[in-house]
């Protein structure tokens, strides 16, 4: 594996300098590869727009916090407590502007801070499906957990929410609530939501880059109690869960060519040519 990423790594100056220089009459070297060897690369290679499940965990261990000068200026209330997160590709951000003294969501946006340009926005006074169906039920619940994902494509948004009910009333004097935490996903394009129960302690939540499947970082807790020495030890264990976002497609799926990462990058012409015509010989 070693030995074809630097392989790779040699390949690409060349590569970069037979695309640039017009008069070079040669195809891509990548072109010429044995496809085993191109799909051997390609599993190595980080992509835009998928990743696989171990890709996904890794990633998603540790969330990035947005730089304040990405999203300041597309502030609507300044006076408001905010929440912002990237997208997994980070080319998006989404931005829920909110009031500490009722804890109530003034704003939700979705932002490419990169080309100045607001993708959605939803604001409390506007007569939106946001506000009244998703922010109003999940507010309080989702301003206490701060927990928040947006998509890559910049549609779903998912949020933590933890709701308190009273216990029920057995009979006996108890006073007590019993806490629930939900997964609270809507898609801004379909209007569609999806809530999901989860039964351990959940620290952190995001999509991933296809935009099919949302993880849940968090911790399990437990302890033993020795009699011997009348003690107790705690224990805790990072956990993590996967849910797919249409409960009719629960698989994971990553498929990963040389051909499209080399597209995405604008990497070698000959490789895509040969491939586009290929595919029109196929229609």
């Amino acid at each position: 594996m070693i030995i074809i990423l630097l392989l790779f790594v040699f390949l690409v100056p060349t590569i970069h300098g037979m695309n640039s220089n017009q008069d070079v009459d040669k195809s891509c070297l990548l072109a010429r590869l044995p496809n085993d060897i191109k799909r051997l690369i390609a599993e190595l290679l980080p992509f835009r727009d998928r990743e696989t499940e171990q890709e996904f965990i890794e990633r998603t261990q540790q969330q990035g916090k947005v730089p304040d000068e990405l999203f300041k200026k597309f502030l609507k209330y300044p006076q408001y407590t905010n929440l912002v997160q990237f997208c997994p590709n980070r080319n998006k951000i989404v931005l829920i502007e909110y009031s500490d003294w009722d804890e109530k969501v003034e704003r939700l946006a979705i932002i490419n801070p990169f080309g100045e340009e607001i993708i959605f926005d939803q604001a409390k006074k506007n007569d939106s499906f946001y506000i009244k169906d998703y922010a109003e039920k999940v507010s309080k619940g989702l301003i206490k957990r701060k927990k928040i994902a947006l998509s890559a494509d910049g549609f779903s948004i998912a949020g933590m929410v933890t709701k308190k009910k009273p216990l029920p009333d057995d009979g006996t004097e108890r006073i007590g609530f019993v806490m629930s935490n939900f997964l609270m996903i809507y898609n801004t394009a379909t209007q569609k939501q999806r809530k999901i129960t989860l039964n351990d302690s959940s620290e952190s939540i995001d999509f991933n880059k296809q935009g099919t499947h949302i993880i849940v970082h968090g911790e399990k807790r437990w302890s033993e109690f020795n009699a011997a020495e009348c003690s107790a030890t705690c224990h805790r264990k990072k956990i993590y869960t996967m849910y797919p976002i249409d409960e009719n497609k629960p698989q994971f799926v990553c498929e990963k060519n040389l051909e499209d990462y080399l597209s995405q990058y604008g990497i070698c012409k000959d490789i895509n040519s040969s491939r586009n015509l290929k595919r029109s010989n196929a229609i």
